[in-house]
């Protein structure tokens, strides 16, 4: 079980096509709920090289 995710987004672009999405689900369609979850954003943090800390907690299911 998740309970937070933290995520550095950095100012960088990577155009590689068929390489995996960072949460990529096996066997689950775009529609399917089941592979859906809501984050609610805890914190958000600049850094001094441009990129961004976020920190996200994961909603109970349901």
């Amino acid at each position: 079980m998740i309970d937070e995710v933290s995520l550095l987004l950095a100012p960088a672009i990577d155009g590689a096509s068929g390489t995996p999405a960072l949460f990529d689900v096996d066997g689950a369609d775009g529609d399917s709920m089941g592979a859906r979850l809501r984050l609610s954003r805890t914190a958000c943090k600049p850094l001094a090289d441009g990129t961004v800390w976020l920190r996200y907690r994961v909603a109970p299911a349901g």
